[in-house]
């Protein structure tokens, strides 16, 4: 394995992550059965999905790699009230926002993930010698459903997990 690599073996599929210098994570699913295939031919590792042909013959090449968008981002704002002997309040807005993605090698319809935009706030109230925090928070407050795991084996019977739905709380710190 090269320098800057690393590799989980996560049932029932292996999982390897290429991290470039450039901070990009790339991820490549590969089933047990192409696994056991191609694990002696790794010394060189695996660049992408580029050229991956399964041992049935399935030519993955040149697919999107799964669980990577073209496109994403994030969007943060903060705002910072200070209440003299009141304490202080804090303020952030977030939103962020991933293209389409497949979530297995295959890149078959059945695997895609639309484009999802999830928003999240908080407001945070500070005490005067900081001992004290009341923090309000909201997730996924539009409520999209986005999807954490899709298997879909090869009778076509999908498995799903999904992200949380949208959550919101309160927490409260004591600092001593």
């Amino acid at each position: 394995m090269a320098p800057g690599e690393m590799s989980l073996l996560v049932r029932p599929y292996f999982i390897r992550i290429a991290l470039a210098l450039q901070g990009i994570v790339s991820l490549c699913l590969v089933s047990p059965v192409v696994l056991a295939a191609v694990r002696d031919q790794m010394t060189p590792a695996l660049e992408s999905c580029a050229d991956l042909v399964a041992p049935t013959g399935v030519d993955y090449s040149d697919n999107d790699l799964v669980f990577a968008p073209e496109n994403a981002f994030t969007v943060s704002a903060d705002y910072h009230l200070d209440m003299d002997s009141w304490g202080a309040l804090d303020f952030n807005a977030n939103y962020s926002w991933k293209d389409d993605y497949y979530t297995a090698p295959s890149n078959a319809e059945k695997t895609l993930q639309e484009d999802i935009g999830m928003i999240g706030a908080s407001a945070k109230w500070t005490s005067v010698d900081q001992s004290w925090e009341v923090t309000l928070w909201g997730k996924n407050l539009d409520d999209e459903q986005q999807i954490a795991n899709r298997i879909v084996d090869p009778t076509q019977i999908t498995s799903e997990m999904y992200m949380a739905p949208r959550t919101y709380g309160a927490t409260v710190t004591k600092t001593f």
